[in-house]
């Protein structure tokens, strides 16, 4: 059996050490994307926004190019303040920027990507960033996929009621009876 060049096991090493310290990363991005996405849909049901998303369908990509990026600009200083607390202690407030300023900044941010997207991948450079983005995400995904559905399904199994059917209420019913019941039995509870 012939063997592998020397070279070949270093960079399988070197990839796989890439991949580990990147995971972190890929895992926040690919979990990030899912509840963007979510609040994003419930803003879109709002009839007052649905009609405001059409007309900003309308306008021409130099109008539209900034009110994508101030939002997205607000988002990143907020980030940015956000880790400036957290890095003097201020858990509290940090934890309200990033709820607030950056998390809204991202869903408006989003909103009008979601809204005015044809119009925006008319600018060269914007088109480029957005396929070197994508790219990205399908790297993040692709690492972070197996184990993803690994964990969902895991969720799915421990909530699964006697039918098959997901039945959390039935599963919060039966963890509560047997809490209760291990409560009443223990001498050191009054």
């Amino acid at each position: 059996m012939p063997q592998p060049f020397l070279g070949q096991g270093r960079a399988r090493w070197r990839r796989r050490l890439v991949d580990a310290l990147l995971l972190p990363f890929a895992l926040m991005l690919v979990l990030g994307e899912a509840m963007l996405r979510s609040g994003s849909r419930v803003l879109r049901r709002w009839t007052p926004v649905r009609h405001l998303e059409a007309r900003l369908a309308r306008l021409p990509p130099w109008a539209i190019l900034p009110l994508f990026l101030i939002p997205e600009a607000m988002s990143h200083v907020g980030g940015f303040y956000a880790a400036f607390l957290f890095a003097h202690k201020q858990y509290a407030a940090a934890t309200a920027v990033v709820v607030l300023i950056k998390g809204v900044g991202v869903i408006i941010a989003l909103w009008i990507y979601q809204a005015c997207r044809p119009a925006l991948m008319t600018i060269g450079w914007f088109a480029w960033l957005h396929g070197k983005v994508e790219a990205s995400r399908r790297w993040a995904t692709s690492i972070v996929g197996p184990s993803w559905r690994r964990v969902r399904a895991g969720v799915a199994r421990l909530l699964r009621g006697n039918h098959g059917a997901v039945s959390s209420g039935r599963r919060f019913a039966a963890l509560r009876s047997r809490l209760a019941t291990r409560f009443a039995r223990d001498p050191t509870n009054p």
